[in-house]
């Protein structure tokens, strides 16, 4: 094998594992977020789904939808931002 050959294939396999590495971090703090807000009375998660809305590695947005039959309005969506710093939640704010 030739090292033109190989250089192309090394990158893909570091890419593939820093993709991994990165959605297991995105789902971490998806899960922080959720259970925090849950904490703080916001949300039930055994009646909403949380569903990421954006955010950085600081700031996390969730929308949590209702578990519940049928279309949910806009009204029982609750959307809430998380900061995050050293691996805690230290803040949630439900946005309006």
């Amino acid at each position: 094998m030739s090292i033109k050959l190989i250089a192309p294939v090394a990158a893909a396999a570091f890419a593939f594992a820093g993709a991994t590495a990165m959605a297991e971090g995105w789902s971490e703090k998806i899960e922080m977020c959720a259970l925090a807000a849950e904490d703080e009375g916001l949300v039930d998660l055994s009646r909403y789904a949380a569903e990421f809305d954006g955010g950085t590695t600081r700031r996390l947005s969730l929308a949590f939808y209702p578990l519940a039959e049928g279309d949910a309005g806009e009204d029982d969506i609750v959307e809430v931002e998380c900061r995050i710093a050293r691996g805690r939640v230290v803040s949630v704010d439900q946005r309006s």
